[in-house]
């Protein structure tokens, strides 16, 4: 299972990635019935339709917009930033 945060922050990432995020600035929107990093990417964004109406998505926001660079995905403990290019390990302070 994968959970999908929204950064709520307007963190202009300009060509570098954070190494860390503060998690007050971070909406959980989702669970995705997957394990699979791009799955839940693609799955979380308007493509054809909503995406909270994509199969194996568990919506948690009533009207979310689609996962893009500087967003967070949660698997297995550890959080993985949305980067320009795949996704980069980084951690989550209080």
């Amino acid at each position: 299972m994968i959970t999908v945060y929204h950064n709520k922050s307007f963190l202009k990432l300009q060509f570098k990635t954070p190494d860390e995020l503060p998690k007050d600035c971070l909406e959980k929107v989702a669970e995705i019935a997957s394990n699979d990093l791009d799955n839940a990417f693609e799955l979380t964004n308007h493509i054809d339709h909503d995406w909270t109406e994509n199969e194996g998505v568990t919506p948690l926001v009533s009207k979310p917009r689609s996962t893009s660079v500087g967003d967070v995905m949660e698997i297995e403990g550890k959080f993985l930033l949305v980067d320009s290019y795949g996704f980069k390990e980084i951690k989550i302070i209080e």
